[in-house]
């Protein structure tokens, strides 16, 4: 939670500046946030997968937003990330809801080792000043 909390201003950046679907990632090193395309269905491409989980800069988190949508995994985005049942990636996923392309709340998912489903440990919403508060 801590590399999402320090990309933050660029996760946001990256989400409001199109009116589509951003996905990408949040690394260590600069720059924190990395944007990668999706598939015309909004998939992550399992290429861009494979070559960000053998990269010497693995990933701390992935996010991608919800445009004129909600701060929650879809049913789509669960059948991505574990379309088996089990998780095909360990990160964390961050997903940030829109309106008007300005970011409106923001959901952080883990999905635990031996669970059969993601939990929630954060969640933030947009305050009407702008500023973000936990829900």
């Amino acid at each position: 939670m801590i590399a999402v909390a320090a990309a933050w201003p660029e996760i946001i950046a990256a989400v409001e500046a199109s009116a589509q679907e951003v996905a990408g990632w949040i690394t260590a090193a600069s720059p924190l946030v990395r944007t990668v395309e999706l598939d015309a269905d909004g998939v992550w491409r399992d290429l861009a997968m494979i070559a960000l989980a053998r990269s010497p800069s693995a990933p701390l988190a992935l996010f991608h937003s919800h445009p004129e949508g909600r701060a929650t995994l879809s049913l789509m985005d669960l059948a991505q990330w574990a379309p088996t049942g089990v998780p095909r990636w360990p990160w964390p996923q961050l997903v940030v809801a829109t309106r008007s392309q300005r970011a409106i709340a923001a959901a952080l998912f883990v999905w635990d080792v031996g669970t059969s489903r993601p939990r929630c440990p954060a969640q933030v919403v947009r305050t009407r000043d702008g500023a973000w508060r936990a829900r």
